[in-house]
C-alpha cells in the first residue's frame, strides 16, 4: 500500500509514491488487476506488466485474483494467451477468476475460454449492468443470466436459480429505467409471458375465452426489507417474482 501522493502506473494497476513503498497485509483477501488488455491512457498491457501485478497480489496474500478486460477489448486468443503466459510463469488458472465487459460483445467467447483455460470463477452482473469510471465507452459486465445460460446448457452445473434470475433481471432493469442488455434474459422472459398466458386461457371456461385477448401480464416484485438496514440494505436474494393478469 503507497501513502500520500500517488503516481499511477495504469498498466500495471501499481500505484507508487517517489521514495517511500508501505506493505499491505491481503491475506484471505480476494483482488483485481485492471486493463489486462489495454487501458485508456498508455495503450495495449504487456503481458509482463499483468504478471508482475498478479504476482504482487499474491505476495501479498491474496487468495484468487480476477483478471478484469476493464474496457471489454479482448478476444479469446488473447484470453488464451494470457493465461498460458500466467500458467508458464507459476500462476495456476486455479487461482484466478474472469472479469470482463462488453463492450466489443466478446464476453460469452472470453468467459468460455477462459473456462476451457482452467478458470472456474467468473463475475456477472444481472442484466449486464454496469460500466467503468474510468474508462469511457466500456460497458456493463456479462450478464449473469447469459453466462448462466450457456454453462447450463452445456452440462455445467452453476448452483444458480436462472428463472429467478431472469425476473431480477427484469425487475432492476425496470426500476434503473435501462433497457436489460441480456439476450438470454430478455428471451427467457418473452418465453415465460408467452407460456403464462397460454396456461391462463386454457384454464378460462369456453364462454369466456372470448375476452381473453384482454388480459394483460405484468410483472410484480415483493420485496422483503430488514428491519435493522431498511430498504437501502436489500440483496437481490430478498426479491421475488410472480405474475398478476389484470383486465
Amino acid at each position: 500500500m503507497y501513502e500520500g501522493e500517488f503516481i499511477s502506473q495504469p498498466s500495471t494497476g501499481i500505484f507508487e509514491r517517489p521514495f517511500q513503498i508501505f506493505t499491505i497485509n491481503l491475506a484471505g483477501r480476494f483482488s483485481y488487476v485492471s486493463c489486462i488488455f489495454a487501458d485508456p491512457f498508455d495503450g495495449s498491457t504487456p503481458l509482463s506488466a499483468v504478471l508482475h501485478a498478479v504476482k504482487e497480489l499474491f505476495n501479498a496474500g491474496c487468495y484468487e485474483v480476477s483478471l478484469g478486460d476493464t474496457l471489454g477489448v479482448g478476444t479469446a486468443p488473447q484470453v488464451r494467451g494470457l493465461i498460458e503466459y500466467l500458467n508458464a510463469h507459476g500462476i495456476h488458472s486455479n487461482k484466478l477468476a474472469g472479469h470482463s465487459h462488453d463492450t466489443y460483445g466478446q464476453r460469452l467467447t472470453n468467459a468460455w475460454q477462459a473456462y476451457h483455460c482452467g478458470i472456474r470463477t467468473f463475475d456477472s452482473s444481472v442484466g449486464g449492468l454496469g460500466g467503468c469510471p474510468f474508462a469511457p465507452g466500456a460497458k456493463g459486465n456479462v450478464a449473469t443470466e447469459d453466462i448462466v445460460y450457456l454453462f447450463q446448457n452445456a452440462g455445467i452445473e452453476t448452483g444458480v436459480d436462472l428463472d429467478k434470475f431472469v425476473g431480477v433481471g427484469i425487475w432492476i432493469s425496470q426500476q434503473l429505467s435501462k433497457p436489460n442488455v441480456s439476450r438470454a434474459g430478455v428471451a427467457l422472459w418473452s418465453k415465460f409471458q408467452k407460456s403464462a398466458a397460454t396456461q391462463s386461457v386454457a384454464a378460462e371456461p369456453s364462454s369466456d375465452r372470448k375476452t381473453s385477448s384482454l388480459v394483460h401480464w405484468s410483472l410484480v416484485q415483493k420485496q422483503s426489507f430488514c428491519a435493522s438496514c431498511g430498504p437501502e440494505q436489500m440483496s437481490t436474494s430478498s426479491l421475488t417474482t410472480h405474475y398478476r393478469a389484470t383486465s
